[in-house]
């Protein structure tokens, strides 16, 4: 499985660059400077391979479906709605991701062709309903009442922002950081290049 998942991605990448050698080597070599934890998470770690990178693929497909894929039929409407809702199910931030995916493509369609798109509209419906049953679960209310020793936020008003901010750029100084001093020889040799 992981193996034609992670072949599933690439192929995606070459489909979603309409084939051209430089964007899908922009696009691959993307995947190249994630950082090495983060892959090993993603494609080592079971739990991870199924959380993340199931998840990638997932809104891989549908991204090619919505944005890429000319002609769209019965079978492409029926899987959005499938991977729509069945999708929201792995976890939170693909749930919150493909919501904001959906209304981008809305939006996009709507602002390019002055008029609704249909996938687009019938994927968004499909998001919210799986984002209603991924959130029905009892669970987010106990984390966010505090009764959830797992996980939980702390009763100030202030710190979910705070704490928002606060793992936002500790994550980001980690990960920058990482991918300059993992990564500065190929963007020397990328410079080079182009």
């Amino acid at each position: 499985l992981k193996g034609f998942t992670i072949t599933a991605i690439l192929y995606l990448i070459h489909k979603i660059t309409k084939n051209t050698t430089k964007e899908y080597f922009y696009l691959t070599g993307a995947l190249m400077l994630f950082p090495s934890m983060l892959l090993v998470q993603g494609l080592v770690w079971t739990a991870g391979f199924a959380n993340y990178t199931l998840s990638a693929l997932i809104i891989m497909f549908c991204l090619y479906i919505l944005f890429y894929k000319e002609k769209k039929n019965a079978f492409d409407i029926i899987l959005l709605i499938l991977l729509g809702i069945a999708g929201q199910l792995f976890m939170e931030t693909y749930t919150l991701f493909a919501v904001a995916m959906a209304v981008i493509a809305i939006i996009h369609f709507a602002v390019i062709n002055k008029k609704a798109d249909m996938p687009s509209i019938v994927y968004f419906i499909a998001t919210i309903i799986g984002a209603v049953i991924m959130f029905s679960n009892s669970v987010y209310l106990k984390i966010l009442r505090g009764e959830h020793n797992y996980q939980s936020l702390s009763g100030k008003r202030d710190s979910i922002f705070d704490t928002l901010i606060n793992q936002f750029f500790n994550l980001f100084s980690k990960v920058f950081s990482n991918m300059l001093i993992a990564c500065f020889p190929a963007i020397i040799i990328i410079l080079i290049i182009c």
